[in-house]
């Protein structure tokens, strides 16, 4: 088990607003589950729409799609926004594959995917960390933990 402590998180989540704080158009896509939190620090941060999509039984739907909102968009940006799909940890790629299905990634190319935690794939999937270990705690798991104990 891994321990993801907030600071590491922290410096994780500024990096990739960072990275990505020059693209024009940028638009989170959160993954319904134990990111979502990340997907949504993130779109504060960027200060960017954020959408949620879900993936069940390797089908995705959204639960939440700003990618469409015209209104959303900057001024100066009237083109597609630049999906940007986070999740914590890719493993074997059926959450992003099932969310590459959806008609906003079949006809958009701009789109990227990320994750913390990975592996090396042929998903162009993008991630900081190898994923080496079997479970993950992340932060806010940490503080139920600590109240658990």
């Amino acid at each position: 088990m891994h321990k993801y402590y907030y600071d590491e998180y922290y410096n994780d989540v500024s990096e990739f607003a960072d990275r990505y704080k020059l693209v024009k158009n940028p638009h989170i896509v959160g993954v319904y589950s134990n990111s979502l939190p990340m997907a949504v620090h993130l779109s504060s941060a960027m200060k960017c729409p954020l959408s949620i999509s879900k993936v069940e039984d390797d089908k995705a739907r959204w639960l939440l799609n700003y990618t469409e909102d015209r209104d959303l968009r900057p001024k100066d940006c009237p083109l597609f926004p630049r999906l940007i799909v986070v999740d914590i940890n890719y493993g074997m790629g059926n959450t992003f594959k099932a969310i590459k299905q959806l008609p906003e990634f079949i006809d958009n190319p701009d789109y990227t995917f990320f994750s913390i935690y990975g592996n090396k794939n042929d998903d162009r999937v993008y991630f900081n960390y190898e994923q080496v270990y079997k479970d993950i705690v992340l932060p806010w798991n940490l503080i139920k933990e600590k109240k658990d104990e």
